[in-house]
């Protein structure tokens, strides 16, 4: 739990990187560990997109049916 706890500190610090998520759709269809932890899931990352130094893409999946 300390690498990710100081991954979001750097992300929001004062003076914080750029940082770019590409996600292929397939992965945020797939509710794992239950409907309401991937609501939460969906929620912060919906949050960190809002941030200027942080770009969240989406690409596109063929293979998702």
């Amino acid at each position: 739990m300390e690498l990710p706890a100081r991954r979001q500190r750097l992300l929001t610090r004062a003076d914080p990187p750029r940082a770019w998520f590409v996600i292929e759709e397939a992965a945020l269809r797939r509710p794992l560990g239950g409907a309401e932890i991937w609501q939460g899931q969906m929620d912060h990352l919906a949050e960190l997109a809002q941030r200027p130094n942080i770009t969240v893409q989406v690409t596109y999946s063929l293979t998702y049916q």
